[in-house]
């Protein structure tokens, strides 16, 4: 099959001619029946329930809209405060490095990394983190708890706290995982940036660059932030695109924005079912699917 490149035309337009050629110097380009192939694998292995094209969250309807975590991917989480953004980020961490055992990088600008692991061994254990911090721990928990410290102590998760936000922390964790795959997590765009003085220039430009870290090592990498303080005062308190600080940056670097909405924040309700909109998508459609949270691990769970 001969290989079509463009040319230029008289009038400055784009023209096709095909050349003969089956070699070329431009890296860039790609001839479409070297990727065909590669392209039926994946489908033909999706089909028959070998792998997701990314990395899976755990949660099985999540995954099944956005087909995993994907490399090169910059990921938007976002909600209003004590919906449970950085529990469910932590969630997603645990998973990663459980099921599929990866590796998880967690910078985080608002805790300490003893807050944190506490936060990740009451959700693993499913025992109260009120328990863990006055050490009213019963004979059976204690087994179970080191049962968990074992396990969590096998996996490849590591927690940055940092004062001060620095991109080649990022950038040297990105690159140790280009070869084996792995996620970033970042808490929060609001503590690497004052949203409401920092200018719009300053924050497109941080966003740039995790987009091209993400890129650059083929690492999805997540960044939680907040959405506008408005929503709370409204009717329906479902947070949309247009709600999240800086919208216009953050709408138009990343790849996917989820959005997390607890009604039992707002109402008096033992409702524990969370809901994670999907309000962007580059590569794929939008939606809703829902999760339980159990508020006394701060544990997100699949509903079926």
């Amino acid at each position: 099959m001969g290989e079509t490149q463009v040319q230029q035309d008289k009038s400055g337009g784009d023209s096709y001619e095909n050349t003969g050629d089956t070699e070329s110097t431009d890296e860039s380009k790609t001839i479409i029946k070297d990727v065909l192939l590669e392209v039926y694998e994946q489908i033909e292995q999706r089909h028959e329930g070998i792998a997701l094209p990314g990395i899976p969250t755990g949660f099985y309807d999540l995954d099944a809209m956005t087909c995993g975590l994907h490399g090169g991917d910059l990921i938007v989480l976002a909600s209003r405060p004590t919906h449970g953004t950085t529990a469910l980020a932590l969630n997603i961490a645990q998973n990663v490095t459980e099921q599929s055992k990866l590796p998880v990088a967690f910078f985080s600008l608002q805790n300490s990394s003893f807050e944190l692991v506490q936060r990740i061994l009451s959700s693993e254990v499913e025992i109260e983190s009120s328990y863990l911090k006055t050490g009213r721990v019963s004979d059976k928990q204690w087994e179970i708890l080191s049962k968990g410290i074992d396990s969590l102590s096998e996996r490849k998760l590591n927690i940055f706290d940092l004062e001060k936000f620095r991109i080649e922390r990022v950038r040297s964790q990105a690159e140790k995982m280009s070869l084996t795959r792995g996620v970033i997590i970042i808490d929060d765009l609001d503590k690497i940036h004052d949203l409401t003085s920092a200018s719009a220039y300053t924050i497109k430009s941080t966003l740039k660059k995790l987009k091209q870290i993400a890129q650059t090592y083929n690492v999805p990498i997540i960044l939680i932030s907040n959405v506008n303080e408005s929503v709370d005062r409204r009717k329906n308190n479902c947070p949309k695109l247009s709600d999240l600080k800086r919208c216009d940056s953050i709408e138009n670097t990343a790849d996917l924005v989820v959005m997390l909405y607890r009604e039992s924040v707002y109402l008096d309700s033992e409702n524990n079912v969370a809901s994670i909109a999907i309000v962007k998508q580059r590569n794929g459609c939008t939606g809703r699917v829902k999760l339980n949270f159990d508020t006394r691990f701060a544990r997100f769970k699949n509903l079926t």
